[in-house]
């Protein structure tokens, strides 16, 4: 009988494990990575990474922002607990360099496991001073949108960059300039008008200017 009571702690022991082995959480998806500029191989600092997260509940999902930004090596880190699903959109970095939308693409994230997403963003370096006279006196509205073949070949960007402010109000007589940072060394198309169009090629006049790599390029229009 004696052999019996060495039993009973043994048990305990073995019960307690199972019972912390089920309490402990799951790991949580690891996703780090670096940001480099991709002309020049050099870490991006204070690149946005776009991260929301959210529990399936009813009656709607609660989503929560968990981005980040890269560090001064460019690196980042997205730690996501494996009960939430999570949606890593975009990395960016406004004004400096093109969005590069949907970073993960056709990788394989494998949840509960670290996982390696390096991002490298296309500068815009290049730079179009436009100049805008209003010489003739027949309109005083401008329209002009540029298109950019790397922007077009980027996904989900598109290749055409509209100005914000449109229409430009300029009466007889008056001029104004403004400067739009674009991808470099390539051909840059211009195309404007008294009235909005699209697609591009209806526009009442075009062109195309080159646009050198950390160099401003001037392109005036008279109207």
């Amino acid at each position: 009988m004696k052999k019996n009571l060495f039993l009973y702690p043994a048990l305990f022991i073995v019960g307690a494990f199972i019972a912390c082995k089920k309490d402990s959480p799951a790991p949580p998806t690891i996703i780090i990575g670096t940001v480099t500029n991709k002309t020049t191989g050099e870490p991006v600092v204070g690149a946005y990474i776009d991260c929301s997260i959210w529990k399936e509940e009813w009656p709607s999902p609660q989503t929560q922002n968990h981005s980040t930004y890269s560090d001064s090596d460019g690196n980042y880190r997205l730690e996501i607990p494996q009960e939430f699903r999570f949606s890593f959109s975009a990395v960016y970095y406004v004004g400096k360099f093109l969005t590069f939308v949907d970073p993960v693409g056709t990788s394989e994230i494998l949840l509960g496991e670290t996982n390696s997403v390096d991002v490298a963003l296309i500068p815009r370096d290049g730079f179009l001073r436009l100049k805008m006279n209003n010489s003739i006196s027949q309109n005083d509205s401008l329209y002009v949108i540029f298109f950019s073949p790397t922007m077009a070949a980027q996904p989900y960007l598109g290749g055409a960059l509209t100005p914000s402010n449109l229409p430009y109000k300029l009466i007889f007589g008056s001029s104004a300039e403004e400067v739009f940072a674009l991808p470099s060394e390539e051909f840059v198309g211009v195309y404007w008008g008294p009235k909005m169009f699209m697609p591009l090629m209806n526009s009442p006049f075009r062109d195309s200017i080159y646009l050198f790599r950390d160099d401003t390029v001037d392109f005036v229009i008279q109207f």
